[in-house]
């Protein structure tokens, strides 16, 4: 009797939340236009699909405010990618030549040291404008 009494609770409560629940329809069409950003395998999805930063570039040009950010990106993702890559390729250059030479601040060392040192505070920089500019583009397209 107290088991039918539990299963009967538990019964009514999963109705109740299901009658509650947004319907799938509602919540595609909030999120249809907007960016969204899935901070665990830090990339972008629009509508459902998985977008690349260049694939995201027309949508961001179109407001004055996220194009603004995304040039911030781009000014800044550019270099920061040549100078890790030189300072990465000089690192792997001077790892090789680590028992040849007996010595570890050689030019190549340097450079990987610069390279990281510039690189990855630009790239973080990047990073963050990117985010700004899809946020701010949701903001837009949401007023609009």
């Amino acid at each position: 009797m107290k088991f039918n009494r539990f299963l009967l609770t538990v019964l009514c409560f999963v109705l109740i939340e299901n009658i509650n629940a947004q319907t799938d329809s509602l919540k595609s069409t909030s999120q249809i236009d907007t960016i969204l950003y899935n901070k665990k395998n830090e990339k972008f999805y629009f509508g459902g699909k998985k977008m690349q930063v260049a694939d995201l570039r027309p949508m961001l040009n179109k407001f004055n405010s996220s194009a603004f950010e995304f040039k911030q990106y781009q000014k800044r993702a550019a270099p920061g990618i040549i100078i890790l890559l030189t300072g990465i390729t000089s690192g792997v250059i001077a790892l090789t030549r680590l028992n040849k030479d007996k010595q570890f601040f050689t030019p190549y060392s340097i450079t990987l040291f610069a390279g990281d040192l510039i690189g990855i505070p630009l790239m973080i920089s990047a990073k963050k404008h990117l985010l700004k500019s899809a946020s701010l583009y949701n903001k837009e397209i949401r007023e609009f």
